[in-house]
């Protein structure tokens, strides 16, 4: 009776966040694996210290789960559309909205070409790997009729071949419910069960009643990854071939649409000292590599980029090469609020080439 009434109490007045959402819903026939939902919102408290940010911030998305203003499937009068892929370092969530590509891009582009209305969209989404990309410009983006498609590319692509991803998606992926996980997953279903999850392990816990900020944890996620044995690394584990091979479909798919494509090489602050702190980019439970077999493979997939780049005639903006420093940076390869100035700046310049 007491569980029963402390569980009714949680729902009618502290209701608990379900932590494995997740895990709960499942797409049928999904086209495109990873992306935001329409009208998504999240307040992120930056945690103290964090290089370049402070202050809460707001990252939310439109009705179509892009960053940007509202948009329809057809342009209007005087409208120009840029659309922007990536992964996280294109995404941009820490920054917020304020500080985000898509406000900072068309912001300069309005100012260098008044006549003209743009309209800037991001659909980046943390972790996307180059064929998550092509998902979301070819089952998404171009049904917009996008004007410029600008990817930022790099950074996942080098975390997916050194976990040997499969890039031909040929072994099929099934989700296998065990015991401990049908357990988990029903006793959460319980708001009780939601809150001693919480208290217990790692799992994030948040009352929907009070502050839902949530607080990033770089510093100890950082700590996490130097406490890690580190890990052979071999070059021939990159998948050069296959991300070029999506480089090439990418840029190939949104020219025969009409679009002019710009492709940005990743740059990053691995060989920062300043940045150690907080550098935990190429880490997992498995280990992590060391800093300079992470610079090693980020070169050869700029190298990469570069190369389709000037074969495709696509715009490049070499953002590896430019003079990026350590205060455009809050980690080892994430912008903070000068980082992202600085991209949408040169993004803006090449779309205007």
């Amino acid at each position: 009776m007491a569980l029963l009434l402390f569980e009714g109490g949680l729902r009618l007045f502290a209701p608990l966040e379900d932590p494995f959402w997740r895990e709960r819903s499942v797409e049928i026939e999904s086209y495109i694996p990873r992306r935001h939902e329409p009208d998504f919102r999240l307040e992120i408290e930056p945690e103290p210290g964090l290089p370049g940010v402070a202050g809460r911030r707001v990252f939310e998305t439109n009705g179509q789960g892009f960053v940007g203003p509202a948009i329809d499937r057809q342009p209007r009068p005087n409208e120009k559309r840029v659309f922007l892929f990536g992964g996280s370092t294109m995404e941009c969530v820490v920054v917020g909205n304020e500080h985000n590509p898509a406000r900072l891009v068309a912001d300069r582009l309005e100012t260098a070409t008044s006549t003209v209305k743009w309209n800037v969209q991001n659909t980046a989404h943390s972790g996307d790997v180059s064929f998550d990309h092509i998902a979301m410009l070819v089952h998404r983006a171009l049904h917009f009729r996008p004007d410029v498609v600008v990817m930022l590319v790099g950074a996942n692509d080098v975390n997916a071949s050194l976990r040997s991803a499969d890039y031909s998606h040929g072994a099929p992926k099934r989700r296998h419910f065990d015991l401990k996980t049908v357990f988990r997953l029903t006793s959460t279903e319980l708001h009780v069960g939601r809150l001693l999850v919480g208290t217990l392990t790692n799992a994030p816990l948040r009352f929907a009643t009070r502050d839902s900020a949530t607080r990033t944890k770089y510093r100890a996620t950082a700590a996490r990854c130097r406490a890690n044995e580190t890990k052979p690394y071999d070059a021939s584990q990159l998948a050069l071939a296959s991300f070029e091979r999506n480089l090439r479909t990418f840029v190939a798919s949104a020219q025969a649409n009409g679009a002019q494509v710009v492709l940005a090489t990743q740059p990053h602050a691995l060989q920062v000292e300043a940045l150690d702190a907080w550098h935990w980019f190429g880490c997992s439970g498995q280990g992590r590599y060391a800093k300079a077999d992470l610079v090693d493979a980020m070169h050869r997939i700029n190298e990469v980029t570069r190369r389709v780049a000037s074969e495709t005639n696509a715009t490049l903006v070499d953002l590896a090469a430019a003079s990026m420093t350590a205060e455009h940076f809050y980690d080892t390869i994430h912008y903070n609020d000068a980082g992202a100035a600085f991209i949408s700046d040169k993004v803006a310049e090449a779309i205007q080439r």
